[in-house]
């Protein structure tokens, strides 16, 4: 073989080594940015079922203070009963979801306390509800001020998941 076509064949496997590298850096940077985008996003969906479970049980707390605070008609009174059933699935539904996508066994830890937590909570809204409904609300604001630790758990809940 001659020297000019010893150099073209070299410089031309050099390029296509180049070129081979190039292909393959631009495919790994692809799947890199892909899998930052999916962790991204895996982030904010379980920020974002950590936040609705926060703000439901509020809601919840809300809804009960109205319920034995306020004087309500039996049509208002139904409807904040409805309004309360409708937080509390939403709540469950995002706590169950959250426990989903949940990796760390300390977070399924505290995902399942919550669980426990919650069915408590239940328990002391029906009470709520039917002390409301009898108008014994000097006895369901107690219960209401026992249900404040509940919430504290959901609270605490929200403190380790920004650690």
């Amino acid at each position: 073989m001659r020297l000019n076509a010893r150099l073209l064949f070299g410089i031309c496997s050099i390029l296509v080594i180049v070129g081979v590298l190039f292909g393959v850096s631009i495919y790994n940077l692809n799947l890199s940015n892909s899998n930052v985008e999916k962790a991204q996003q895996e982030r904010f969906q379980k920020s974002e079922l950590s936040n609705t479970m926060y703000d439901e049980v509020n809601n919840i707390a809300r809804f009960y203070r109205d319920l034995v605070l306020l004087d309500l008609n039996e049509h208002d009174f139904s409807e904040m009963v409805a309004s309360i059933r409708v937080s509390r699935r939403k709540m469950e539904s995002a706590l169950k979801y959250r426990e989903t996508l949940a990796l760390r066994d300390r977070t399924k830890n505290v995902l399942l306390q919550l669980k426990t937590v919650n069915h408590d909570y239940i328990d002391l809204q029906e009470e709520i509800i039917t002390l409301a409904s009898s108008g014994k609300k000097a006895e369901a604001i107690q219960v209401i001020a026992d249900v404040e630790e509940s919430t504290d758990s959901f609270t605490n809940f929200d403190q380790e998941r920004g650690r």
